[in-house]
């Protein structure tokens, strides 16, 4: 009994040991990572609505402002706040932000579309019509503009903000969930999901897209747009491709949350040394014969988004859809309304993807549509028609 107790005793002192060694390394780590850079963030989440009430916002700003302050940056943070304290909020995140700062603003809550462009809703808003919108809500275009002001080289804007419209009745366009945005140089915008499609306020304590993000800050070395790709990724697997979350970058230098050259600048942790394994005999890794290989290089699964000018709310967007031998065809319906697609895929080079075919969108209209997009890594953005319309074009291959 001794020998065990005495072996226990060991067991727990290694273990209380490398935990120390643990935390003291993480701390070690994130001081040095943010000891070079002035960061700041904005943090609000509106949850207490009149119409419309959501849960998680206020959780997912809260879980947020505490992640953030333990990578280093200095927080702001508002709760169900008025149209008038956003407003100050924005303004006082401004004056923090200096030339050299990295700004980072996060907003959960209500958002929604009019006319192409976004709206964060205040807890107080009262929307009687579409013409209102812009007095009783704060665009985006606003929160950008204060951005521009502040003349710092990186900004990153989350949004957890693609809700049902709670004012939906009220309007006369029908558009769903936020519009694509073009980010401005040096700007990052992260959407909850693709545009025209709206987000789960979720079931647990946090919603689906803040709750893997707060699991991926965490990981060192991963540049903010490797950060984004593994949490589109995870919420794309959690919701069957329901949702796949978006983002528009215009950055230009990189950014890491937890730079990997802070993990190597702080002393290694020195562990017990283990004996080499055997040698093991090198494994033959059978090459797949040409009969299995894809028939077109697009097959897989896609995430499309196509947005017309001139149709007034009008997006199309293909979420979680495989493409087989060259082919998307699928129907789903909606609320009574057929949308359907036949759609031929090419690429004829890695970084060029064409689509032509017929679309039927939610509402019934019918038409021709063709696209061509250029891009790297699995993401492309383009130009296409829907027949005489002009049409924005982006694509992510999802598998």
């Amino acid at each position: 009994m001794k020998t065990q107790s005495s072996s226990a005793r060991a067991q727990r002192g290694r273990f209380a040991s490398t935990l120390y060694r643990g935390v003291i390394l993480a701390l070690l780590v994130v001081g040095a990572a943010s000891a070079q850079e002035h960061r700041v963030a904005l943090v609000i989440g509106n949850a207490s609505y009149k119409t419309g009430p959501l849960k998680n916002p206020v959780n997912d700003a809260r879980a947020m402002a505490a992640a953030l302050r333990g990578l280093g940056f200095e927080v702001l943070t508002a709760e169900n706040v008025g149209r008038k304290a956003m407003l100050q909020k924005l303004r006082e995140y401004r004056d923090t932000l200096r030339p050299d700062s990295v700004g980072l603003f996060y907003y959960a809550g209500h958002g929604i579309q009019v006319k192409g462009q976004n709206y964060l809703i205040p807890v107080d808003a009262a929307v009687g019509s579409e013409a209102e919108i812009d007095e009783e809500s704060v665009n985006l275009a606003h929160l950008l503009d204060r951005l521009e002001e502040a003349k710092n080289s990186i900004n990153i804007v989350i949004l957890d903000a693609c809700r049902d419209n709670p004012f939906a009745r009220s309007f006369r366009s029908a558009s769903r969930g936020l519009a694509q945005v073009d980010a401005p140089t040096g700007t990052l915008i992260a959407y909850a999901t693709a545009p025209g499609r709206t987000a789960s306020d979720g079931d647990g304590a946090n919603g689906t897209y803040t709750e893997e993000m707060l699991r991926v800050l965490k990981t060192p070395g991963l540049k903010v747009e490797d950060v984004l790709k593994r949490v589109r990724a995870a919420v794309v697997q959690r919701t069957n491709g329901l949702q796949t979350p978006w983002d528009a970058s215009s950055l230009i230098g990189d950014f890491y949350f937890i730079p990997v050259s802070a993990v190597a600048s702080v002393a290694p942790v020195v562990e017990p040394r283990i004996p080499p394994a055997e040698p093991v005999a090198p494994t033959r890794i059978a090459m797949a014969p040409s009969s299995a290989l894809p028939a077109n290089f697009a097959d897989g699964v896609w995430s499309l988004f196509m947005q017309c000018s001139g149709l007034i709310g009008w997006n199309h967007t293909l979420l979680g859809r495989r493409v087989t031998d060259g082919r998307l065809v699928g129907r789903t319906a909606t609320h009574d309304s057929p949308e359907s697609w036949s759609l031929a895929f090419d690429m004829p080079s890695p970084d060029r993807l064409e689509v032509v075919g017929m679309l039927t969108d939610a509402r019934g209209r019918s038409g021709r549509y063709a696209g061509t997009a250029t891009g790297s890594n699995g993401g492309f953005k383009g130009r296409g028609k829907f027949d005489d319309y002009d049409c924005a074009f982006e694509a992510r291959r999802i598998q």
